[in-house]
C-alpha cells in the first residue's frame, strides 16, 4: 500500500527508504523537530511528490523508537478528500 501511495515498487522503496520527496522541505524539518521533541506526531499533513512526479497529500502519524533508532508509523493518502474540499470551497 505504501509503495502505491508513492507510485513505486516495493523493491524501489526497500532499496531507497528516503524515496519520500517532500514538496516543501521546510515541512520535513518541522516534522522532524516535533518528533524529536514529543517522540511522536499524529495526523500531520504532508504534500509529497511521488516517484512519477505527481503531487499527493498524505496524513502521517509516526512514533520514535529510541531504543531501535527508528521511526515507525502509518500514512494515509488524503489527496481525493483534499481535492473535494477545495472544490467545495471554490463553489462558495
Amino acid at each position: 500500500k505504501l509503495a502505491d501511495i508513492f507510485e513505486c515498487s516495493v523493491d524501489e522503496m526497500m532499496a531507497d527508504p528516503a524515496i519520500i520527496r517532500w514538496a516543501d522541505p521546510e515541512k520535513r524539518k518541522e516534522m522532524v523537530n516535533i518528533i524529536k521533541d514529543r517522540k511522536a506526531i499524529d495526523d500531520y499533513e504532508i504534500e509529497i511528490i511521488t516517484n512519477k512526479g505527481n503531487r499527493k497529500i498524505i496524513l502521517a502519524s509516526f512514533k520514535l523508537d529510541e531504543k531501535k533508532g527508528t521511526i515507525e508509523g502509518a500514512v494515509k493518502d488524503i489527496t481525493k478528500r483534499k481535492n473535494a474540499e477545495e472544490k467545495l470551497h471554490q463553489r462558495h
